[in-house]
Order: C-alpha cells, then sequence, then structure tokens
C-alpha cells in the first residue's frame, strides 16, 4: 500500500476554480512557502489568448498533517479556510493554518450551526426599505432585507451570514424562508387595508434551482397573494451566465403575473441584444454608480445612457444607494423613476414601516419631507 503512495508534489483540481497540493512526507515551514512562492510565481506569468495578453492570480493556503490534524477531510477544510483567508488579506498570496484562523474557524463553524437553527425555527425576519416615486417621492413598493438577531452575538451583518449560507449550501433553505415571510407579510398587511407591492432578491443558487419558480408560485398561490404585489430581483450576472434558462425562468414568472427585476445593473457584462429579449419589468441602477454622481462624469454618462435605454425598451428604472441631495436631484432630472437609499428611507421592520409611512404626512416627518422635495429638486 505505501508504495503506490505518492513521493512528490502532486498537483490536481478540486472544485470550480480550486486546486489542491498534495506534498507528502515532512516538510518544513519553509520549504512549503518555497513551493507555494513557485506556484504563485508560475500562475503569475502572463499569457496571450487570441492577441490580448491575460494576467492571473492566486490564493493559497496551506494546512498540515499532524500538526493541524492527522485526517484528511480537516486538512481540506482548514487548507480552503486559510486560503479565504488569503483572499480576504489583498489576494495573490499564502497564508498557513494556525491557532488564530482555528479559532476563527471553529466560531465560523458554530455560527453555521446556529443559522441552520434559525433558518428550521424561522427566527429571523425581514426589514423593508422603501422605494419612492422620483416625481413626488411617494412609496410605490418595498425591498425585502433579511435580518438576523442572533441571541448571544446581536445582529449579524447579512453580509457574514450570506457568505456563510453560501459556503453551507444553505442558500436555497434561505431563500425560500425569505419569500414565504415576505409574501405572509404581504398577506397580514393586505388584510388590514395597508397593499405594498414588496420586491425580494434572489440568489444565484436559488435562481438555478431547477424547481424555483414551481416553488414560488406555490407559495404566493397557497398564501393568496396577488401575484402582481411580488417582485424578483435577480442580477445581470445571473441572467448572463445561462441566458437561455434564464429568460425561461422570467418569462415564466412574468406569464404567472409577477414583476422582474435586473438588480445591480451597470457593472456586469450584459449583452444588451439578449437584454432586449428579456422579458423583465425594470432595471436598478447599481449603487456603485450613483455614488459617483458630482464626481465621475462617466458614471453620471453611464446613468443617462441606462435611463435612455431602459425608457426606449418600456423598462422602469430605480436607483439604489441614494444618499444624498446632489444624487438624487441628478437622478431626477436624467428621468429616473423611483429612487431606493439612506436618503429616501431606511430598512425597517413592518410595523415601524407602517407608523413611518402613515407620519409622512404630518408634523416633523411632513416637514422633513417637504425640505427633502425642495432639496432634491432639479435645476431648471
Amino acid at each position: 500500500l505505501c508504495q503506490s503512495c505518492p513521493r512528490e508534489l502532486v498537483f490536481a483540481r478540486f472544485a470550480g476554480d480550486e486546486f489542491v497540493a498534495f506534498l507528502p512526507g515532512r516538510a518544513s515551514l519553509e520549504a512549503l512557502q518555497g513551493h507555494a512562492d513557485a506556484i504563485l510565481a508560475a500562475v503569475r506569468r502572463p499569457f496571450e489568448i487570441f492577441g490580448n495578453e491575460i494576467h492571473v492570480g492566486a490564493s493559497i493556503g496551506i494546512a498540515r498533517a499532524p500538526e493541524d490534524s492527522p485526517r484528511a477531510a480537516d486538512l481540506l477544510g482548514f487548507a480552503d479556510f486559510a486560503m479565504y483567508t488569503a483572499k480576504d488579506r489583498g489576494k495573490d498570496g499564502v497564508v498557513f493554518f494556525d491557532q488564530e484562523l482555528r479559532a476563527l474557524a471553529q466560531d465560523k463553524a458554530d455560527l453555521e450551526d446556529d443559522l441552520r437553527a434559525a433558518i428550521a425555527a424561522g427566527a429571523m425576519e425581514l426589514y423593508f426599505q422603501p422605494k419612492a416615486r422620483a416625481s413626488d417621492l411617494s412609496v410605490d413598493g418595498v425591498e425585502a432585507l433579511l435580518r438576523w438577531q442572533h441571541p448571544t452575538r446581536g445582529m449579524v451583518p447579512p453580509a457574514l451570514f450570506v457568505a456563510i449560507a453560501e459556503k453551507a449550501g444553505l442558500m436555497p433553505a434561505l431563500g425560500r424562508f425569505v419569500f414565504e415571510a415576505a409574501v405572509r407579510q404581504h398577506s397580514e398587511w393586505a388584510a388590514r387595508g395597508f397593499v405594498m407591492p414588496i420586491a425580494v432578491n434572489v440568489s444565484a443558487l436559488q435562481f438555478e434551482d431547477a424547481s424555483f419558480v414551481t416553488d414560488l408560485l406555490q407559495i404566493i398561490r397557497r398564501a393568496d397573494v396577488a401575484p402582481d404585489m411580488i417582485e424578483v430581483e435577480i442580477t445581470e450576472t445571473m441572467v448572463m451566465a445561462d441566458f437561455g434558462a434564464a429568460a425561461d425562468k422570467v418569462r415564466q414568472l412574468r406569464e404567472a403575473g409577477l414583476s422582474v427585476s435586473v438588480d445591480d445593473f451597470g457593472v456586469g457584462y450584459s449583452n444588451l441584444s439578449q437584454l432586449s429579449r428579456l422579458s423583465v419589468n425594470a432595471l436598478k441602477i447599481d449603487r456603485s454608480l450613483v455614488m459617483e454622481i458630482g464626481l465621475d462624469r462617466k458614471a453620471e454618462a453611464i446613468i443617462l445612457a441606462v435611463v435612455g435605454m431602459a425608457h426606449a425598451m418600456g423598462l422602469k428604472t430605480i436607483a439604489e444607494g441614494v444618499e444624498t441631495p446632489q444624487q438624487a436631484a441628478f437622478l431626477r432630472k436624467a428621468r429616473i423613476d423611483a429612487m431606493q437609499g439612506y436618503l429616501l428611507g431606511l430598512p425597517m421592520a413592518p410595523g415601524h414601516l407602517e407608523q413611518w409611512i402613515e407620519t409622512r404626512g404630518c408634523g416633523a416627518i411632513r416637514d422633513m419631507q417637504t425640505d427633502l422635495a425642495r432639496a432634491v429638486a432639479p435645476a431648471a
């Protein structure tokens, strides 16, 4: 058996863009660092594709036996964790798994267990951020945003628990929870005469699921909610990953009466001729472009072009991440249809949102709204 074991470094593709290097026998930290540096040097060498010079890099994580663990599964997991740490530290580098990373890995494992339990128990909640018509700043819908109040850690940042969910394969369950909670909330609001369209983000893994459309429509039918009260937000990256499959799912959602918007538009690599054949309702201009209003004329030109193109195709336009009156004024002058961001309203718990909307027309809230409307009025 031992004679069949490799004696030199073995390099193999593990999954996706991840590769594993296995080095048999004992090796010093310096020797391991040398192997890693050699791999990085090889990867960094530029190469040509159709006359274009291509540059790539790599992030490397290293775990050792028996220092870190004698178990192969542990070593792969620890090396993977160290590799992602290398990415977080700036990419194109090497990180050894150590006691500090072990503590971090255990903390993430504990948080993953807690997340599984929270999803199963429905111990998460939705906040809702208003979307305002650009013409008069009236609210014409909300976006559902997932929040997790951990019993001991407090509010867990969405970026953290979403990353854990993606890594642990929990996104389908998490996405289903969000849809069920959003539809249930709409039903509760509607029963009290508070009718508010709700937009829900969809993850790539959730959208790729063959049963995605069927499951979503079942959730809506069971709750007896009008389909046109639910909007599905997908990213342009998701659309272009497999345009044919994406277009078919969008068509099914639209035929069922739901609205569909393309989120984070303007920072991906959309094929505009294909986009014109996608039966969506709206384009949401990415916040990274909105942030550059007043700072970068190219970003402003892109926004103007996107709005004009969308309107020419009969699509609604929404700008997200609006935080200043200057941004809002530019967007209104650009003829944007709706805006969303901290300037217009923070994400709020359901009860807070109802109260906020009810009080917008009176007292201090009304005065603030009047001042805001004046501040964002585009110059003649």
